[in-house]
């Protein structure tokens, strides 16, 4: 890779690490009823997409430790089980994120509208599902079952909107990205 193309690609991600930080900030904070639509996907995702799974592994796991560190975090889980807490965050998101940018990385080489489609389906559902399978193998037995089945019904529709917002909205912003946003994108090979 030569240095031009370091330089943009080091931009990019960094422009994206802001975005997933500052959104997933502001979505703590924004609630619909009890549901907290977790924004800061949305630059995960395209960051994965653009720059390759490593980025979107990165993104993710600065916007778990932002998800770690939200009040909600900070007072339902981090007291029961901090070293749970601390990988549950982390992974869920990392996770997403490294999914997304392979997703896109296999599926973009016959059409890139379907990669980045699909990468903003399938993100969710391994941030969720990881989230909901950490949160009864670390949690069950704290909160026990009648808490653990609203916390799973709460994040189950959390889920079915994130993949709503994220299946409309990662597209979109993508084709905004490569019709106007050519200097932080890397050259096309």
């Amino acid at each position: 890779m030569n240095r031009n193309k370091k330089i943009k690609k080091i931009t990019g991600v960094g422009v994206m690490l802001a975005l997933t930080i500052v959104l997933q900030i502001v979505s703590s904070y924004i609630k619909f009823g009890t549901v907290e639509i977790a924004l800061g996907l949305i630059p995960m995702i395209l960051g994965a997409c653009i720059y390759g799974p490593a980025a979107g592994f990165l993104l993710g796991a600065a916007q778990g430790i932002v998800i770690m560190l939200s009040p909600a975090t900070l007072a339902a889980f981090m007291p029961v089980n901090p070293i749970a807490t601390i990988i549950l965050c982390i992974l869920k998101t990392g996770l997403a994120g490294l999914a997304s940018g392979w997703i896109y990385r296999a599926l973009s080489k016959k059409n890139s509208l379907l990669g980045v489609g699909v990468s903003s389906i399938v993100s969710p559902i391994i941030n969720t599902g990881t989230y909901i399978c950490g949160v009864l193998i670390f949690f069950l037995e704290v909160y026990g079952n009648s808490v653990s089945a609203l916390i799973v019904g709460t994040l189950t529709l959390n889920f079915l909107i994130e993949i709503i917002v994220m299946g409309i909205l990662v597209p979109v912003f993508e084709r905004i990205l490569k019709i106007y946003g050519k200097k932080l994108l890397p050259d096309e090979e």
